[in-house]
């Protein structure tokens, strides 16, 4: 990811993650998200699932 001042260590990375469901469904596509030691994130969404989709398998 172009642009992140790092400010410790990488504690998550993930880069392009998509999830598609059995039926087609797309959730999340091309999702990127790179969090440091010391930073401080607030992921949004509609529910609980919306925003663990992006880490659950």
């Amino acid at each position: 990811m172009h642009g992140v001042i790092n400010m410790g260590g990488i504690v998550i990375d993930v880069e392009n993650v998509t999830k598609i469901y059995p039926n087609g469904v797309v959730a999340n596509r091309g999702v990127s998200l790179r969090v440091c030691s010391g930073e401080i994130v607030c992921l949004v969404g509609l529910t609980v699932l919306a925003r663990l989709r992006l880490f659950v398998r």
